[in-house]
């Protein structure tokens, strides 16, 4: 079964991204992964173009996606390959909080963005609940510094607020026309940061996001797991958990996650 699928923080981005993207011509996919969002894009545009530093993954992307219209190339995001305002959108999830240079990477979003291209990008809440990373939440609030564990383990060079990310893309030429906070409390307590730092390397052949085209130690067993939906009555469990947050806890700033969208003025 599928070990990602049945993640409730890693589901409601995928859900709250289908419904704030856009449908056009060309889509570009920054830190496409495994291409576990294509298949969806592909019913939104004419064509996706997904990129990745991760070989193995795109190679498992590809193997996957047979789609003829999607194309994977191996290209660090802080210097893409194709001409300005290429894309008619752009879709990050959960990518910009692991790149060396966020402001760069951005920028080059921005760049290959057609005017008045819409981005949907995903990012870490810095303000995120107790209950998902209790060990950073009280180290934080008392010292001021984070253990490289729990929000800080998958590979993340920093978290971002509402308001700092909005500002890098306010900086970047984007209008910010939403804001969705999603994962809350309940959600933090059933799936904390600590059971995801380990899961996460069963389902990706490098959790740490390896240099550009490094090979990482393939992870067979579990890529083939990965592929297959979960049982019917784990999704139920997953989807009246992941309802059960939103009712509880719907209007708290403080989410595992959020998701801008934003217009190239």
């Amino acid at each position: 079964m599928s070990l990602k699928a049945l993640s409730m923080t890693y589901s409601a981005r995928l859900i709250n991204a289908k419904a704030a993207i856009d449908s056009g011509a060309l889509v570009l996919h920054v830190g496409c992964g495994d291409g576990y969002l294509d298949p969806y894009l592909c019913t939104r545009f004419s064509l996706v173009v997904g990129v990745d530093i991760n070989r193995i993954e795109l190679q498992n992307a590809s193997a996957v996606n047979s789609d003829q219209r999607v194309e994977y190339v191996l290209v660090d995001g802080l210097v893409l390959p194709f001409e300005e305002g290429s894309f008619d959108a752009i879709v990050s999830i959960d990518v910009l909080e692991h790149a060396e240079d966020d402001e760069a990477l951005v920028g080059e979003i921005s760049r290959v963005l057609k005017k008045g291209g819409r981005l949907t990008i995903t990012v870490p809440n810095a303000d995120y609940p107790l209950t998902f990373d209790p060990i950073n939440h009280l180290l934080k609030s008392i010292t001021g510094r984070h253990l490289p564990l729990g929000m800080w383990g998958f590979g993340h060079r920093r978290l971002y607020s509402v308001e700092s990310l909005c500002d890098l893309l306010d900086g970047a030429g984007f209008a910010i026309n939403g804001v969705v906070r999603m994962s809350y409390s309940l959600v933090g307590f059933v799936e904390n940061s600590y059971l995801l730092n380990i899961v996460q390397p069963l389902t990706k052949s490098s959790a740490s996001n390896l240099p550009l085209g490094a090979e990482a130690e393939p992870r067979g067993v579990w890529r083939k797991l990965t592929r297959l939906e979960p049982p019917e009555f784990l999704k139920a469990a997953r989807d009246l958990g992941m309802r059960l947050d939103s009712v509880l806890f719907d209007g708290s700033l403080r989410s595992i996650n959020f998701l801008v969208r934003a217009q190239k003025t």
